[in-house]
């Protein structure tokens, strides 16, 4: 390999690998912020869980404060998306929550695999590097240490 190809190859190596490692970050906060909706769709479902049969509860309004709410007609609005919130009961509600979590963890089963899949690219990429460096390494000297234009490498 001629020393100029070695450097490119070298180059397009540590390219791949920056953007590899951007996109595994950015994989990592996605995961993140699903893992934060799992954990609030989990105590949605242990709310609604909780209400079954019930016609009232607390609301937490935070710092320890709650206040007293009824449930008229045994019902609770749920978000369905882009704002809008529907009317259900807390069986019916408690279906959609489960059903969204099922979603949440089979997207996030997809998105740890092709984490694993960008670290084991990121690995043989790094170890591909190291090949290449390793065989432009300068000749080892009598002694065991590495000589170059008088350059001590160890």
């Amino acid at each position: 390999m001629a020393a100029g190809s070695g450097q490119d190859e070298l180059a397009r190596l540590a390219y791949e690998s920056q953007m590899l490692k951007a996109q595994e970050a950015g994989l990592r906060e996605q995961l993140s912020a699903l893992q934060s909706t799992s954990v609030q769709l989990g105590s949605a479902a242990a709310a609604l869980t909780s209400l079954a049969g019930s016609a009232g509860g607390f609301v937490q309004l935070g710092a320890g404060v709650l206040i007293p709410a009824a449930f008229p007609g045994g019902t609770v609005l749920v978000g369905v998306g882009a704002g809008v919130f529907v009317e259900k009961d807390p069986v019916a509600a408690l279906a959609l929550v489960e059903k969204r979590l099922a979603e949440v963890a089979e997207t996030g089963k997809r998105m740890s695999d092709a984490h694993g899949r960008l670290s084991e690219r990121i690995g043989s990429l790094e170890a591909k590097a190291r090949g290449i460096m390793s065989s432009r390494a300068p000749p080892q000297a009598p002694g065991g240490h590495a000589h170059e234009h008088g350059i001590d490498y160890e």
